[in-house]
């Protein structure tokens, strides 16, 4: 079962027609035959919104290994059920999603315990040259999804965007980059503005 058929099936448990999710998060009614049909796959992002309107985890739109209807893999990132346009590649990475109990902060910045769980919900598949530029600072580590919360990063990065990160700490964020950071025990999203090698967190609002 794809993602537009999983759509279809929850939108029809609530007794909502198209038109009325389509209403609901903002679209034509078209694009959500669209995606029901399976002839194209909304952004993950969308799929947020989705799932939110028709009251279900978003793994159940997403499909995962604990989805009966999804057969279950060793790899919980293999689920080879959501398409995009990196679906169709034999090379697609498969990005595992960060439950949305976890946002990155477009404002002061979310407070989470260190032994915070990084839930992963679902996986999604980009193109592996939408990162090559970033790979040689992740190696291993991997790439991974999280919803941002906030809109200081605006017109950039908007409230609810979903925002792929490379999982490096260690890596050193130079002036322009954009960053996921902890800072004073706190998670969030800021522009790096480096000046007489002092280092500013900026708001994309403010650069």
């Amino acid at each position: 079962m794809g993602v537009g058929q999983r759509i279809k099936t929850a939108r029809k448990m609530i007794r909502m027609t198209q038109a009325e999710l389509a209403e609901k998060i903002g679209v034509h009614e078209v694009t959500v035959r669209t995606w029901e049909n399976a002839d194209k796959t909304p952004r993950i992002d969308v799929i947020y919104k989705i799932a939110e309107v028709l009251k279900v985890p978003i793994f159940s739109i997403l499909g995962s290994v604990n989805d009966q209807a999804t057969p279950a893999t060793d790899n919980p990132y293999d689920d080879k059920s959501v398409q995009s346009n990196a679906t169709l590649r034999d090379d697609a990475i498969w990005v595992p999603i960060i439950s949305s109990e976890i946002s990155a902060c477009c404002g002061n910045g979310h407070n989470y315990p260190e032994d915070v769980n990084w839930e992963v919900i679902g996986s999604y598949p980009i193109l592996p040259e939408d990162v090559l530029a970033y790979e040689w600072q992740v190696g291993k580590k991997g790439f991974a999804i999280i919803k941002a919360d906030g809109d200081s990063m605006e017109p950039k990065i908007e409230d609810g965007d979903s925002i792929i990160f490379a999982k490096c700490p260690d890596t050193k964020v130079r002036d322009g980059d954009f960053a996921l950071l902890k800072w004073k025990e706190r998670l969030m999203i800021r522009g790096i503005e480096e000046e007489d090698h002092v280092i500013k967190l900026i708001p994309l609002g403010n650069l």
